[in-house]
């Protein structure tokens, strides 16, 4: 019964069920998952990542590190970013989004809501529950896998080239 009510959400909703099996409503489908009692109650803690250092995460290993080569172009893929680190501190804070977070996504010029830019990329609701984002000085930095702030965009006059990336 539980299940059928769950179909008739609205995306998003999920039910836990005794043991450890739960279903979260999608789009157009139900999942289900099993989760261990090892990882029923783990949180990502917020982690401190200075320039020039690795760590590993649920990803693999995020690594910033300062570059010469300010070629966008050499980005492979969506876990490699280059950004203008201009202005911008030493430490960066890995950790999972927030509610009310808020960054301007790259080529644009106003605030978007990191809750509604991940719904807008059509991001699955569990998947977004483990969304990372990558802060400095409490602005969102990039959100990782899927945009840079407009504010760290490399440009021209860039002096400080940090590239972001998980391998």
């Amino acid at each position: 019964m539980k299940l059928i009510d769950l179909v008739k959400n609205h995306t998003g909703k999920q039910i836990f069920f005794k043991n450890g099996l739960t279903a979260i409503r999608e789009r157009s489908n139900l999942l289900l998952f099993i989760q261990s009692k090892t990882t029923k109650n783990t949180k990502l803690k917020e982690i401190k990542i200075s320039i020039g250092d690795s760590v590993e995460t649920k990803l693999g290993v995020f690594t910033i590190k300062v570059t010469k080569n300010k070629n966008v172009d050499c980005v492979s893929n969506r876990y490699s970013e280059k950004i203008s680190a201009d202005n911008l501190k030493d430490i960066f804070i890995l950790r999972r989004w927030k509610n009310g977070d808020k960054f301007i996504p790259l080529g644009m010029t106003n605030f978007k809501k990191v809750s509604d830019f991940l719904s807008e990329q059509k991001v699955s609701a569990f998947k977004k529950k483990e969304q990372l984002v990558l802060t400095n000085g409490n602005k969102i930095v990039w959100v990782v896998g899927h945009r840079i702030d407009n504010r760290f965009r490399l440009q021209s006059n860039s002096e400080k080239v940090i590239r972001l990336w998980i391998k």
